[in-house]
């Protein structure tokens, strides 16, 4: 029996949705693929990018290895396949209740599953190591946290790297729920982009704050974007929409605000369904200044 070995943590039911017009119907759709560090662009099989192996395997060295996360985040992308496919064209499916609730898992985990999390996890619990004061939010620097906090990161940093590697699978599971029940209660909107085109990343999910600079999902006036396809951005936000049924035209200004937001969020590749050749330089150069 084959196992799933090679694991993606942008799910292919997604970078499908940014395949080459030519390749679309493909057995393997290809992507354009920005190295944002080095400027290099490559067309890439969806097949081959953004995946690791045993990623999300428990016990990886074991005589029998444990699917369980990499088999159930399948079972997340495969119920809301579908409606990512419609919202991908403009339809406004995120007003259905229960469409609603399948999104904001699979947004949830799209947020948890990236080695990102895995590598800010640990610097995290080092920097609890290294500096606790400043590392913990003020009303938890009292003596009592502290204490406590010392507790666990004296845990953690004794774990071995498999022991590491199960809190972020265990951490994936727990925190995804939390951060699901948060993006439904958020006000969703669909944004078109005419005339221009938007990319993604391999990590695709953009968290914004205007002016704080410590922030998660549940933080009062954080928005959330994701280009769910070339033409359609979501954007969540604390704002009640008055209209979510209504998909709002976005001018190229826009839409090159955005693509720069996408690129600044990227570890290392942009993704995109045509060439980057229009906009590469712009977006190379704004990196980091939003």
């Amino acid at each position: 029996m084959n196992q799933p070995i090679r694991q993606h943590w942008v799910p292919k039911v997604y970078l499908s949705n940014f395949a080459t017009e030519e390749s679309k119907l493909a057995k393997s759709p290809q992507a354009y693929v920005l190295n944002v560090k080095s400027g290099e662009e490559f067309v890439a099989s969806i097949d081959n990018i953004l995946l690791q192996k045993h990623l999300y395997t428990i016990g990886k060295n074991d005589a029998a290895p444990n699917f369980v996360i990499e088999r159930t985040l399948s079972l997340i992308e495969g119920a809301a396949a579908a409606s990512l496919k419609s919202m991908a064209v403009g339809e406004p499916v995120h007003c259905d209740k229960q469409q609603r609730v399948l999104v904001s898992y699979f947004l949830a985990t799209l947020i948890m599953r990236t080695p990102r999390i895995l590598v800010r996890q640990k610097r995290g619990f080092d920097s609890l190591a290294n500096d606790p004061a400043s590392s913990l939010p003020e009303h938890l620097r009292g003596d009592d946290h502290r204490e406590k906090v010392k507790v666990v990161n004296d845990w953690y940093q004794s774990l071995d790297e498999t022991g590491q590697h199960l809190v972020f699978l265990k951490s994936l599971v727990s925190t995804a729920g939390i951060i699901a029940a948060d993006l439904r209660k958020k006000g969703w909107s669909l944004f078109l982009a005419e005339d221009s085109f938007y990319i993604s990343s391999d990590d695709p999910v953009v968290l914004y704050h205007s002016t704080e600079r410590r922030y998660g999902v549940g933080t009062p006036g954080v928005s959330l974007h994701v280009a769910i396809s070339p033409k359609v951005m979501l954007m969540l936000g604390d704002t009640d929409v008055a209209n979510e049924v209504a998909i709002h035209k976005t001018p190229p200004t826009i839409v090159e605000t955005m693509n720069h937001l996408i690129a600044s969020n990227a570890e290392r590749f942009a993704i995109s369904s045509t060439s980057f050749a229009p906009i590469k330089s712009a977006i190379l150069a704004g990196r980091g200044k939003i």
